[in-house]
């Protein structure tokens, strides 16, 4: 039987099973293609986001142990700024209670209370006519008249008020009238030292008076907070003129506290906000500030607050620094002196100059929080 050669030829149903085969297989290698990038990329999010955490886990972990670093040295200085402020305030009640050597010079007086001879709030200090200290016992409604020995001759007590009587500075004219700066009642009250009522002006103006003044040419020179200058009236209380105005430019001001006039008749104003002390003519111009920058000594780290300000008789210039716990000391010309006071006032708010002798000059310093006065040789 003759063999039957195999045919080499495809049928057409087989190569439409064999192109249908390779069609699907290559359908299932895309998609396990697809599947193998996707599942690579989601490895890559998961190596990223893993190496993520483990940064922010160790960055974490670095700001805990900075933290804990930084809370430890910020307890520290807690501690050692206790402990500087407790020897501080050891340092200060040593100073109050130690008895004054002829050195140092410095007498204490008064004690709180509303009885005579006590003191609550003592601010605005002078001398009158008869060389005797008179100052505003703020929160006693009243104005102490000292005796040489300083204990209470006689108290100034005014009533008929809208509002209890609270006196903040004082100033006595040569025939004695009293002029005091009545913060309850925002005015300014004319007296007499047997309680008598000559005048009041102010009251309907928006005036808020602080310290006061007299000048050589017969009038009453008042700083208002309020209005953030200085308010000129004539004895009898007439309004002439407010010098300055609200600002930091010179002949400007910003809470002024006092003013003081010297001989030439120019008024020395402590400019409490803007830290620093003017010098200005009577009709307003500006003449300068005092010191290197006006400040009254004060370090950087403690701005300088000026405060009272008062004028011996050589016109030296005396500035209360209730930051700097000292009394600035200025010539006639402006140029820093020398810090007064040191160790032997705290927080002073007004200060007068007293000659208990015509060759003993002493520095009068009133300390408003607490609640008495110094006396202290020059």
């Amino acid at each position: 039987m003759p063999k039957v050669k195999p045919s080499t030829k495809k049928s057409p149903k087989l190569k439409k099973a064999l192109k249908s085969r390779e069609s699907n297989i290559g359908k299932k290698m895309e998609k396990i293609r697809k599947e193998t990038e996707e599942l690579r990329k989601e490895k890559a999010e998961q190596e990223a986001f893993l190496s993520k955490t483990k940064a922010e886990k160790e960055e974490r972990k670095r700001l805990e142990e900075l933290n804990v670093e930084k809370q430890k040295e910020l307890d520290e200085l807690r501690e050692e700024l206790k402990q500087k402020s407790e020897e501080l305030e050891r340092e200060w009640k040593e100073a109050e209670t130690a008895p004054c050597t002829p050195i140092i010079g410095c007498r204490k007086f008064g004690e709180e209370g509303s009885e005579l001879d006590k003191v609550n709030g003592p601010c605005g200090v002078t001398v009158n006519h008869n060389n005797e200290v008179v100052f505003a016992d703020y929160n006693n409604h009243r104005v102490q008249i000292l005796n040489t020995e300083y204990k209470c001759r006689h108290a100034i007590q005014l009533d008929g008020f809208t509002h209890p009587f609270k006196p903040r500075d004082v100033a006595v004219t040569a025939d004695g009238r009293y002029f005091v700066s009545d913060d309850s009642n925002k005015q300014v009250v004319v007296c007499t030292e047997d309680n008598k009522v000559l005048a009041t002006f102010g009251q309907n103006e928006g005036l808020n008076p602080h310290g006061l003044a007299l000048t050589r040419d017969d009038h009453v020179l008042v700083a208002d907070e309020n209005k953030n200058c200085i308010r000129k009236y004539t004895l009898d209380g007439k309004h002439v003129a407010d010098i300055g105005s609200t600002g930091s430019q010179p002949g400007q001001f910003k809470s002024p506290k006092a003013v003081a006039v010297n001989s030439r008749n120019q008024m020395v104003v402590s400019d409490s906000d803007n830290h620093r002390v003017q010098v200005l003519e009577i009709d307003g111009k500006f003449v300068k500030f005092i010191g290197p920058d006006g400040s009254g000594g004060a370090s950087e780290s403690q701005p300088p607050a000026p405060y009272g300000v008062s004028i011996d008789e050589k016109d030296n210039i005396y500035v209360c620094d209730i930051n700097a716990n000292v009394i600035a000391n200025y010539d006639s010309e402006g140029k820093f002196i020398e810090n007064l006071g040191r160790f032997q006032v705290r927080k002073p708010s007004f200060v007068t100059i007293r000659n208990e002798t015509p060759d003993t000059p002493t520095m009068v310093v009133t300390e408003f929080e607490q609640n008495h006065f110094k006396v202290i040789l020059l």
